[in-house]
């Protein structure tokens, strides 16, 4: 969300915390900021957890569930 600039300073910020060693908790349904962002990956469907893992294996699960 927000103009071009403003996601960058976010990346930039996100990337800060990373590199500290603390974990971030992300909530989204944009696949390409998950993959961008994401180390590993919890999906849940109707409020319980089908898959945690990798983050490509958890976007593949993602894409087949959703018939892509």
């Amino acid at each position: 969300v927000g103009d071009e600039a403003f996601q960058q300073k976010c990346s930039q910020k996100i990337d800060q915390i990373r590199s500290s060693g603390k974990t971030i908790l992300l909530v989204s349904h944009d696949l390409e900021m998950v993959e961008n962002l994401c180390e590993r990956c919890i999906l849940m469907n109707g409020g319980k957890i089908v898959f945690l893992g990798d983050t490509k294996s958890a976007l593949d699960e993602y894409k087949r569930m959703r018939g892509r």
